[in-house]
């Protein structure tokens, strides 16, 4: 055996996959409310009738898409069974994927036939404020469909794409159930959760049947629903509430029993990963988690043979940095475009900024990447998302008769330009941009 620079000096992590995100454990701990009002909803898909609508909230890592993925799956097991496996075909597709749909057999009695799409509407392919309805209905066209057969995101009247997208589930028949994953992230046109659920009784659909579940981390999103969509959609909530630190410790000691060396952590490690989560996350499993990796791999790279709670807070520390870039990244081209204004504002010295100036460095950021500024207003709106997403701070100043009442902006304490430049580093579709101020600018 050779020896690689590839090698660690030591070896603690023994099954690395049950770390990742994409990873269903065999028992989802901790969720068993949840998993019971989650059975009531899909209930009736199995016993062939019409599929039911529910929206799901909570924070993110509180278990939503990891209780969705486990019910699925034994949804379409037992389907399966149940039928002998003949007259079903059920087919999950994903945003992200090449998947091509096939045909698909369709029964000529009464049995289940089963279509489950599942989109994260957070990865549309647009970080447009509009059009996301539009855009999930085009992504759905296209899951459905050959590569050859795909259209494009733009260019179709909304009518003309939903008329595609009905023509598609006919063809396929049968029970759709569609999966909205972060369903938030279409903003204010709710126009897809109106249609998908009324789309047979409004005699656009005839050979099937279509179930929505919403899931979204945003809890004012439901109040911000137009009532006709909160009627359909919130037909069942389901809340999936905070991780409390026990119930993080005990998911993670389920973790490491498959994931780690025996030996390799104590119950003090896991505590100290658990408190750190449940302070900074809200009780995000998957931030516990990912911890625990994290200090993992610390560990061999030092040669070290067990967990230490020096390793589980550096990586915290890691991962602190890396949530910031991640949420930079989901944000729309407005807010990019103003933290990338704001972070040439930094690098000129010309921080705290007024609202008037930031402005103008934010149109000059916009025009290099070809993208229509707002107005003033407009501006000022997305500025107001960003203080309260805890990206920028918005100082108020009052100078009285001199100098009057603004507002200024800086970086929170928790972001810098450094960050927000890694940020746009990690994006293709948009530019970093080089501008300058003019001298003695107010706002």
């Amino acid at each position: 055996m050779t020896d690689s620079v590839f090698d660690s000096k030591s070896e603690i992590i023994e099954d690395a996959e049950v770390f990742e995100e994409d990873y269903t454990p065999d028992e989802i701990l901790c969720r068993d409310e949840m998993m019971d009002e989650y059975v009531k909803v899909l209930r009736p898909i199995y016993k062939g009738r019409p599929p039911k609508n529910a929206f799901l909230y909570g924070d993110t890592g509180v278990g939503k898409t990891a209780v969705t993925k486990r019910l699925t799956d034994q949804l379409i097991s037992d389907i399966k069974e149940q039928k002998d496996d003949h007259t079903l075909v059920a087919n999950e597709f994903s945003i992200v994927s090449d998947t091509v749909a096939l045909p698909h057999e369709v029964s000529e009695e009464d049995d289940v036939d089963l279509t489950i799409i599942q989109l994260n509407c957070q990865n549309l392919p647009t970080k447009s404020d509009t059009n996301s309805s539009y855009q999930v209905a085009i992504a759905m066209v296209n899951e459905m469909r050959h590569q050859e057969d795909k259209i494009a995101t733009t260019g179709y009247a909304p009518q003309a794409v939903y008329n595609m997208l009905y023509e598609e589930i006919d063809r396929v028949g049968g029970t759709f159930l569609v999966i909205l994953d972060e369903v938030d992230a279409i903003g204010s046109d709710d126009t897809i959760l109106y249609e998908l659920p009324r789309s047979r009784s409004n005699g656009d659909i005839h050979n099937a049947r279509i179930g929505v579940i919403g899931i979204s981390n945003d809890y004012t999103f439901r109040k911000n629903l137009s009532p006709k969509v909160q009627d359909t959609l919130c037909e069942r909530e389901i809340r999936f509430p905070a991780y409390e630190a026990q119930e993080l410790g005990d998911i993670l000691a389920a973790r490491c029993e498959v994931g780690l060396v025996d030996g390799s952590y104590s119950e003090e490690n896991l505590r100290l990963a658990s408190a750190l989560a449940r302070r900074d996350s809200s009780g995000s499993a998957r931030k516990a988690i990912d911890i625990i990796k994290r200090a993992a791999e610390i560990a061999e790279d030092q040669g070290a043979t067990e967990l230490k709670d020096t390793y589980i807070r550096e990586a915290h520390e890691d991962l602190q940095q890396g949530d910031m870039v991640s949420s930079i990244t989901h944000q729309d081209s407005h807010k990019l475009i103003a933290l990338g204004a704001l972070a040439e504002a930094e690098r000129l010295g010309k921080t705290p900024i007024r609202t008037k100036t930031f402005h103008e460095a934010y149109q000059k950021f916009a025009e290099g990447t070809n993208t229509e500024p707002l107005t003033l207003r407009g501006f000022h709106n997305h500025l107001s998302r960003l203080s309260m997403f805890g990206f920028v701070e918005e100082l108020t100043n009052n100078e009285g008769r001199k100098g009057g009442r603004y507002n200024e902006y800086q970086f929170s304490e928790d972001l810098s330009k450094e960050t927000v430049k890694e940020a746009f580093d990690t994006m293709n579709d948009i530019d970093w941009v080089t501008i300058r101020i003019r001298p003695g600018a107010e706002g």
